[in-house]
């Protein structure tokens, strides 16, 4: 009975190690495929982060904007601080390749007592030239940064505003900012005495929190 039972322990435990294995080299597979079919796009995952290829908006930083970062053809995509080539659809598969879990808690209805959940972003913006990567909170005058996966890709198809990144808890953004609630709508402007003229070029990197 010894040598039975023995002997089913050592198969489940290679079953679970076999298992194991699987579902990592799975995400693995998917992350490169990922990175492959974006070669030379506006976004790629490298080493486990997302880089994001963006420019700095008109009036960036004298307008301010709920609008953090959108694509450039959606409907916000002029009134964003930054715009980018990358689509949601785009933003949303490389966050699930990475293995982030979309909250999809905020709605259209939601309230003020609601904030976007989701799994955790760190978020940082760098650009050719610059002396380091800058946290999300520094290139922004005021803005108390948390930004989490909100998921709402069906929404955000349905109402093609292009919104990859929203400053406050949002319906429609793919990732949002947890910092603000639902429908109180905050504003920001970039810090101009950070980052470098509009019409630049940066690249805004995205990671999981630990």
């Amino acid at each position: 009975m010894t040598k039975v039972f023995v002997k089913i322990l050592a198969a489940l435990i290679i079953g679970l190690l076999i298992g194991f294995t699987g579902a990592y080299l799975y995400q693995q597979q998917t992350i490169n495929k990922l990175s492959e079919s974006l070669n030379g796009q506006p976004l790629s995952v490298q080493n486990g982060e997302i880089h994001l290829k963006a420019t700095i908006n008109n009036g960036a930083f004298a307008s301010a904007s709920f609008h953090g970062i959108a694509y450039e053809l959606g409907k916000n995509g002029e009134v964003a601080l930054f715009k980018t080539k990358a689509t949601p659809k785009q933003f949303y598969d490389a966050l699930t390749s990475l293995g982030a879990l979309p909250g999809n808690n905020v709605k259209m209805d939601s309230d003020n007592t609601t904030y976007v959940q989701g799994t955790g972003l760190d978020v940082y913006v760098t650009w050719d030239g610059a002396p380091q990567r800058y946290t999300l909170q520094e290139v922004l005058n005021g803005c108390i940064v948390d930004i989490k996966f909100g998921g709402n890709l069906e929404t955000s198809n349905s109402m093609g505003t292009g919104c990859i990144t929203c400053l406050g808890s949002c319906a429609v953004g793919i990732s949002s900012n947890a910092a603000y609630a639902a429908k109180t709508s905050p504003q920001f402007t970039a810090n101009s005495d950070i980052l470098p003229p509009v019409g630049t070029e940066i690249t805004v990197i995205y990671s999981l929190k630990a």
